[in-house]
Order: structure tokens, then C-alpha cells, then sequence
């Protein structure tokens, strides 16, 4: 997963790239938003040369395009993408899941038990970033003990380009209470080693998140 607190032992680039997915995993770039190396730069305290490689890496990897004048935006994708990306989603992490499960029962149960606890209390009080914030370290700390680096970047590739969908939790947080899943029944089927049951629930959760972004993101985007 993406590492913020080792950043400082990697290269300039490689912060700045690290921090770029940062960013769009946690919805905090919307689709379509422009995005200049200069203001980047600027608000990282680094050179601009860093700025540019790692934007450019990005582009190569799909997670942004070039834009005139010397910019770039965060892609947009349609609604037959973002179902297909989901439709993958749930093949890619529920292999790693149930690596999880029958090979590496995790170690850090107190650890998933915390993050699921802060992830029900945001939601339930409408504070969309700690929400998602808990959300997402709650999936990668399951994710990352599968012991499977090249299954795991794929991972991170699609929460990378479904991201800034959910970037109108940040406008409108009080949206984040309408997601009504819980993580309680995957951790009880993880301690239990039910793989299926683990598998189902963790399609439960990405449905009820997608449900959010087709109710509230692609439904306005279409009546524009």
C-alpha cells in the first residue's frame, strides 16, 4: 500500500509520486480536475523536475492525462468503466483475501477491529474523510498480509482510478451515512476462516460503496 510514513527514504520523485496516489485514492481530486506542476510544486516545497517525472509516470500508468498548456487532469471515466473496474475489483481482492485466510491468518486483528470501529463511527457521524480514510486502511492492512506485492499494486491501480469518484463525499460528507455496510461480518468470517462467507461480504462492501458513486456522482453527472 501506499507507505506515507517511509516516503522520506525514497526519492524526490517517488515521494511526489507516492503522494499524487495518495491523493487520488483518497478522493481527494475529482474527475475531470486540472492540475498544474507549478501549484503542485509549490504546495509539496519541492523543485518542479520532480513534479514532472512523477506526473509523468502517472500519466504512463493511466492515473492522469496530459492537458494543454503544460497541465494535467485526473481522468474521467464513464459508468461502464467504473462497473467494470468494480466487476474486477471484487475477483482481485477476494483472491487476496482468501491468500489471507488460508495462508496468513492475520496478525493484527486488534489493528482491523480499531479501524472498522473508526470507520462506523465516521460514517455514522457524516465525517466523509476519516470514513474513507478508516476504509481504506482497514482494506490494505487485509490486502497487504496476502504476501502478494504484484496482486496487491494491481489493487492499488483500481482504487487509484475509482477514487476521485467519491470526491463529492468531501462536498457533501454528510452522504457517507447512506453507506450502510459494516466490516463486522467479514472480521468474524476472517477469525472464523470462512473464506466464502469473508469473499461475500467484501462484495457487499464494494457494492454499497459503488451504489454511493452511481447514486450521487454518475446519476448528477448524467443529468448535466
Amino acid at each position: 500500500m501506499l507507505d506515507l510514513h517511509n516516503a522520506q527514504h525514497l526519492s524526490l520523485t517517488m515521494q511526489v509520486e507516492l503522494r499524487l496516489k495518495h491523493a487520488l485514492i483518497a478522493a481527494q481530486m475529482a474527475p475531470g480536475e486540472r492540475l498544474n506542476t507549478r501549484d503542485i510544486a509549490e504546495e509539496m516545497h519541492v523543485s518542479i523536475t520532480p513534479v514532472r517525472e512523477a506526473v509523468l509516470r502517472l500519466v504512463a500508468e493511466g492515473a492522469l492525462c496530459v492537458a494543454p498548456a503544460q497541465a494535467f487532469t485526473v481522468p474521467k471515466i464513464t459508468k461502464a468503466q467504473f462497473d467494470e473496474i468494480a466487476l474486477i475489483r471484487k475477483e482481485l481482492e477476494g483472491v487476496a483475501l482468501q491468500r489471507l485466510i488460508e495462508n496468513h491468518p492475520p496478525e493484527n486483528m486488534e489493528q482491523l477491529v480499531e479501524l472498522s470501529t473508526m470507520f462506523n463511527t465516521a460514517r455514522d457521524n457524516g465525517d466523509a474523510h476519516n470514513a474513507l480514510k478508516a476504509q481504506r486502511e482497514f482494506r490494505f492492512a487485509l490486502y497487504e498480509q496476502a504476501q502478494l506485492p504484484l496482486l496487491l499494486g494491481m489493487i492499488e491501480q483500481l482504487w487509484i482510478r475509482v477514487g476521485p469518484c467519491f470526491h463529492f463525499l468531501r462536498q457533501l460528507p454528510e452522504r457517507i451515512t447512506q453507506h450502510s455496510h459494516s466490516y463486522d461480518a467479514l472480521l468474524d468470517a476472517i477469525k472464523s476462516k470462512n473464506v466464502a462467507k469473508a469473499q461475500e461480504e467484501l462484495v457487499l462492501a464494494i457494492e454499497h460503496s459503488n451504489q454511493l458513486a452511481m447514486t450521487h456522482f454518475f446519476d448528477v453527472e448524467a443529468k448535466r
